[in-house]
């Protein structure tokens, strides 16, 4: 099925998925982009296809079962977003978050920059851990988000609350270790059962709300007279090695 005019119903509903975070959820869909990340989707959860008209021959072939669309060069690459696009674009079905969280629980609350959720998914996944709990964060279905994390998606319960405090009332049971610069050194701990990691927005830190319910403060020994703090995509990926 070729695609050559901007206005094709088609079209107009995979730019709505972009740009729109409201009409991503009422669609229960988002976009995935890139050869490597599309080959990565489980077909089950592939609705559409689009690939550019130059790179049709290499991967019409991808998901056989899946509607597929021919898009004209100009047409493709306006709507990726990348800089320089692949040429195939996957919109993908939104898994439904599962009830069972498994034994320890990433728990992001107010996390803002999108390729910082889409990182610590990704290590998330590489970690084993099976949950997720994105609390007032960027987007985790975001365009950007998915990229960043590298096809985590697939692998990750990835649930989402408006809130610490929605976030909180979904793991009564779990301890929470909040990842806090002022807390114990991270080297000292052992995790035993249940438990939900904490870390916070990347100029605010973890919400008060959250740092009252833990049950563990711990920092990552930094040496002194050197840098602040640490990225919290690079210190949270450093807890789910040596806590996971």
């Amino acid at each position: 099925m070729d695609i050559t005019g901007k206005s094709n119903p088609n079209i107009k509903t995979l730019r709505a998925l972009y740009n729109d975070k409201k009409y991503r959820y009422e669609c229960g869909e988002y976009v995935v982009e890139g050869v490597t990340a599309v080959k990565d989707l489980p077909e089950e959860n592939v609705k559409r296809v689009f690939i550019r008209e130059d790179e049709w021959e290499n991967l019409k072939g991808l998901f056989p079962f899946v509607p597929t669309y021919c898009v004209q060069k100009e047409i493709f690459d306006g709507v990726a977003d990348t800089k320089t696009p692949s040429g195939i674009i996957a919109v993908a079905k939104m898994p439904r978050p599962k009830a069972v969280f498994g034994e320890t629980v990433l728990l992001l609350c107010g996390v803002s920059d999108a390729g910082n959720v889409g990182s610590l998914i990704r290590t998330a996944a590489a970690r084993g851990v099976e949950t997720v709990i994105c609390a007032g964060t960027a987007d985790p279905y975001s365009p950007k988000t998915v990229r960043a994390g590298m096809g985590g998606h697939n692998y990750v319960n990835i649930v989402t609350s408006s809130d610490a405090s929605e976030a909180l009332k979904l793991i009564p049971e779990y301890k929470i270790a909040v990842l806090d610069m002022y807390g114990i050194s991270i080297y000292g701990y052992r995790k035993v059962g249940k438990t939900a990691i904490a870390l916070g927005n990347e100029a605010h830190g973890v919400p008060q709300e959250i740092k009252s319910r833990a049950d563990i403060k711990l920092a990552l020994p930094m040496k002194q007279g050197t840098v602040e703090s640490l990225n919290v995509a690079c210190a949270g990926t450093a807890a789910l090695y040596l806590l996971n």
